[in-house]
């Protein structure tokens, strides 16, 4: 059974959060020092995590932008973000996927007006997360020229969704990427760690089956 997007899918867990949070803890080196954006954060247990490790290396340089498109969202995120101290290196942001279009020049993402704030154009980041962001083939596109658009030449971005048996959209995540001057690196997470990134916890979250496959994707961007 394939699963869409629905009115609520920011405000539940997803597996594949808690598979990319994990992931991120046995990882650390991957944010540190470094700018990150988490995109379509939703409940931004990635980012909170995120936030966490940063916390525990200081840098000047690292900042962690939890992002979504939802107004409520975000204010539910800002709450997450208050909830758990993590305001010293992190900032909430409005990202929607469909502002970067192409027609735009990619050396920037566009954070969206939110809060009086204006739109605007942001520096591109090290490093992009994502869980679960892809529910439809359009959402593929956009999220692969939002990766374009937002990402340092020699960044890297790290997707983790359920497979395309049981989430629409994704079986086209790879051809949007190549088309976008993006490298794309795929495993299956059931193959990482000896199967360990699958941990209890995925049970309790949104949308689990037992039957589930998850998939772990490594995005480069090129030079230049």
């Amino acid at each position: 059974r394939r699963q869409s997007s629905q009115t609520d899918v920011g405000f539940v867990m997803w597996p594949s959060a808690i598979i990319l949070a994990t992931w991120l803890l046995t990882n650390p080196s991957t944010i540190e020092g470094k700018t990150v954006i988490e995109l379509g954060a939703g409940c931004a247990l990635t980012g909170l995590v995120a936030a966490h490790i940063q916390s525990n290396h200081k840098s000047d340089n690292q900042h962690i932008f939890i992002t979504d498109v939802h107004e409520t969202v975000l204010q539910n995120i800002q709450s997450n973000v208050l909830l758990n101290d993590a305001s010293g290196c992190t900032s909430v942001n409005k990202l929607d996927f469909y502002s970067h279009d192409g027609s735009r020049d990619d050396d920037a993402w566009i954070e969206g007006e939110w809060r009086g704030c204006d739109e605007c154009r942001r520096e591109q980041v090290d490093v992009i997360l994502g869980a679960d962001v892809i529910c439809c083939i359009e959402d593929a596109w956009a999220t692969a020229k939002t990766i374009r658009a937002a990402l340092r030449p020699r960044g890297s971005c790290f997707l983790v969704s359920a497979e395309s048996k049981s989430r629409f959209g994704v079986e086209a995540l790879e051809k949007a990427c190549v088309e976008n001057g993006l490298e794309v690196n795929s495993r299956s997470v059931r193959s990482m760690y000896d199967g360990k990134l699958y941990t209890h916890d995925l049970t309790t979250a949104c949308g689990f089956e037992p039957s589930m496959e998850f998939m772990f994707c490594r995005i480069s961007k090129r030079d230049g």
